[in-house]
């Protein structure tokens, strides 16, 4: 059967390539229910091992056209409540919270719902949960309330400012981990390759989408992501360009170190180099896109040794 090219997790300590099998279970801030109940429940009957519960607000915003300090609200409420009420199956499920209670009671309510309990035991009460943030209060959220943080568009180069964010989160009244016992987790592309030029030129045109065309042009997390790393002025006329239809001109503004300060590439010996560069800044597990086996042959020896 054909494998479709995967996202594999590798933490540095790799002893054998690991794959996800399933997507990852998204809160859906849309709607009164905890939807990642049942995906969390399919993982936490898996075996016991470091397999990942991921709750995010996925585009939210964007689809609700709501405020996003409403929805970080919401989050922290499933976050650390609701989720893991239902994993702990220690009572029937219920939230007070201001945007979504449970059972429901707002406008339009039946007054029929009520509070309930799985009925599936999970071999996991406790699943880790890891949240996907881009900014700095959602950032110290993860710290705060979850188990490891998702990052993307992550660079080594600015970790100090990472661990700024985090340990805020770390330090709020009931904080779920210290940096110690918490992991992070961040996108990387990785090209092993002897032709470097033509991998990064490949990528221009996907990151000019998403700094000039995701979101709204008013707020655009992503664009807001590369404004941090001192990109301002270039994010600006790539969403200028993009947006106005010029999207090749667009992919053409991306510069080299852009790219460069989010993806490692090049041959065994300079991605084996940055990988360490990596590691030290503090992750402790890259997620890779991988297109072909091919790379997948090349990334393997390069991660576990």
């Amino acid at each position: 059967m054909p494998v479709a090219p995967p996202s594999l997790l590798l933490p540095f300590e790799l002893l054998c390539v690991r794959l996800e099998v399933n997507h990852p279970p998204f809160m859906r801030p849309d709607t009164q229910h905890p939807i990642p109940a049942p995906h969390l429940h399919i993982e936490a009957e898996l075996p016991p091992v470091n397999h990942l519960g991921e709750l995010g607000v996925h585009g939210a915003g964007g689809a609700l056209g709501r405020a996003s300090n409403v929805l970080d609200a919401d989050l922290e409420a499933h976050g650390s409540l609701t989720v893991r009420q239902v994993l702990a199956r220690e009572a029937k499920v219920t939230s007070d919270g201001a945007h979504y209670p449970l059972p429901y009671n707002g406008p339009g309510a039946t007054g029929l719902g009520k509070p309930l309990k799985p009925i599936t035991h999970p071999l996991r009460a406790d699943l880790p949960i890891w949240l996907g943030a881009e900014g700095p209060k959602n950032v110290a959220l993860t710290a705060e309330i979850a188990d490891g943080w998702l990052a993307i568009y992550y660079t080594p180069r600015l970790a100090g400012m990472y661990d700024e964010w985090l340990e805020e989160g770390f330090a709020r009244p009931g904080a779920r981990r210290s940096r110690e016992d918490f992991e992070i987790a961040a996108s990387c592309q990785v090209v092993v390759t002897d032709d470097a030029r033509a991998e990064i030129d490949r990528i221009k045109p996907v990151m000019a989408l998403y700094i000039g065309g995701m979101g709204a042009e008013e707020l655009n997390f992503h664009a807001q992501v590369y404004r941090r790393m001192g990109y301002g002025n270039e994010v600006d006329e790539i969403t200028r360009l993009f947006r106005s239809g010029h999207k090749e001109e667009a992919a053409a503004v991306v510069p080299d170190e852009l790219i460069l300060d989010t993806m490692i590439v090049g041959d065994e010996a300079q991605v084996r180099s940055q990988l360490q560069v990596w590691e030290k800044a503090g992750v402790d597990m890259l997620l890779v896109s991988a297109r072909d086996t091919e790379q997948l042959a090349k990334l393997a020896p390069l991660v576990q040794g």
